[in-house]
């Protein structure tokens, strides 16, 4: 019971934040609209983007992660992929999240996943 108490305790705030529909969004049914969740791959700064095949490894798909939630490492995000001075939407531009999301997924193709680790190691 001791385990189910902690669970419970710890998912606390994500339930409150569920509640209020702002963080957490939820749809008309309850349910989590996972597709405009912040933590849920909605936005393109919170996604798992495909690079460029590593030459030493032919044949293997590798991936890199980005979480950038916050405008400090938004920005470091952008200055990583060559975009730290391109006219972009604003971060939480919803509307234009979509747009982005190629755009970033044709920038990480350009490199292998070791690059990209390389240009963020930090």
């Amino acid at each position: 019971a001791a385990m189910l108490d902690g669970a419970n305790y710890t998912a606390l705030p994500l339930f409150k934040w569920a509640q209020g529909g702002k963080f957490v969004p939820v749809s008309k049914d309850g349910h989590l609209a996972a597709s405009d969740f912040v933590l849920c791959q909605a936005p393109p700064w919170s996604d798992v983007y495909l690079c460029k095949e590593d030459p030493a490894k032919p044949g293997t798909r590798q991936y890199i992660t980005v979480q950038a939630i916050e405008p400090q490492f938004y920005a470091e995000l952008l200055k990583g992929l060559g975009l730290q001075d391109a006219a972009l939407p604003a971060q939480y531009d919803r509307k234009a999240w979509p747009e982005m999301k190629l755009q970033f997924a044709r920038i990480f193709e350009q490199k292998t996943r070791n690059e990209w680790a390389e240009i963020f190691k930090g």
